[in-house]
């Protein structure tokens, strides 16, 4: 079973409210992970996506990403959400699909290195849900943290600090 693969079941047997809204994880050709939920498992009685479902469809993106960083290059790391807040911009009434904004290859490489050698790292990223038109109607920024399981080592490091 692959990494993305492990990361699907994982959420889905520890996070209720993915399982719940039907979250399905997908990997993008930039490395970015892409969550996605059916419309029907997520309407409200308006007849639009509930406001709930839009943060935690963007939440577990984040958590997803982060931990795939992480797990990614060896490291087992737990990941919670340190902050979060988020923008509802518009009615949203298709399947909800995020977009990640990630950030630079140095500010990715940074956050791997400080779980590794400090054991815990910090990574700040922005989720984007769109309607039909591509207009943004969902935002969330939040603020990921992942620490390092005790004696883990980065498998990268030969000197094993």
């Amino acid at each position: 079973m692959d990494t993305l693969e492990r990361l699907q079941r994982r959420v889905a047997d520890e996070i209720p409210l993915a399982r719940a809204a039907g979250i399905r994880l997908a990997l993008d050709a930039d490395g970015s992970v892409r969550a996605e939920a059916p419309f029907d498992a997520n309407r409200n009685l308006h007849g639009t996506v509930f406001g709930g479902s839009l943060y935690v469809v963007a939440l577990v993106a984040g958590f997803a990403q982060t931990q795939w960083l992480v797990t990614s290059t060896g490291l087992d790391a737990a990941v919670v959400v340190q902050r979060a807040e988020t923008r509802y911009l518009a009615p949203l009434r298709r399947a909800l699909t995020t977009r990640m904004d990630l950030p630079e290859a140095a500010v990715l490489a940074r956050f791997v290195d400080a779980v590794a050698h400090r054991g815990r790292g910090r990574l700040e990223l922005t989720v984007r849900i769109a309607d039909d038109d591509g207009n943004t109607a969902f935002e969330f920024d939040g603020t990921f943290v992942a620490t390092a399981a005790p004696g883990v080592r980065n498998p990268r490091d030969e000197s094993g600090s």
